[in-house]
Parts: structure tokens; sequence; C-alpha cells
């Protein structure tokens, strides 16, 4: 599994150290797993901590999750 470069990874650190960060196992093209990471900004995190949803909680909620789970797209 290939990481992200130091250097990128650190300037997103630092650019977003209010931000939270959450890594999750994602697979790439070809069926190669990566790490995929979702930053939440400070609004939305106080939102999911006040509501004690997760993000994919959050999402499956949410209007494009509602047609999600409807059409499958």
């Amino acid at each position: 599994m290939r990481a992200t470069p130091p250097s990128t990874q650190f300037a997103f650190d630092d650019a977003l150290r209010d931000w939270r960060r959450v890594e999750t196992m994602a697979m790439a093209d070809g069926a190669r797993r990566r790490i995929g990471v979702l930053w939440i900004n400070p609004a939305c995190a106080a939102t999911l901590d006040r509501e004690h949803l997760t993000p994919l909680e959050a999402w499956i909620k949410s209007p494009a999750g509602a047609r999600h789970e409807r059409t499958g797209k």
C-alpha cells in the first residue's frame, strides 16, 4: 500500500489542524487498498458529537444518503 507523501500529509495536517480527521480503508483503481481520509470541519464535527453520529450515520440520514438507499445510486 502506497502512503501519502509526508510533505503532502503534513501540509494537510497543518492547514486543517482544527478539523477532525477520520481515516478508513478504501479501494482504489484495480482494487488496490488505500487509506481514505475524511476531513470534517469544526461545525460539522460539533453537530456529529451533539447528535452522537458517526460520519457514515450522518450521510445515511442526509438527502444524498436516503436517495442512495432508495435507488442504489
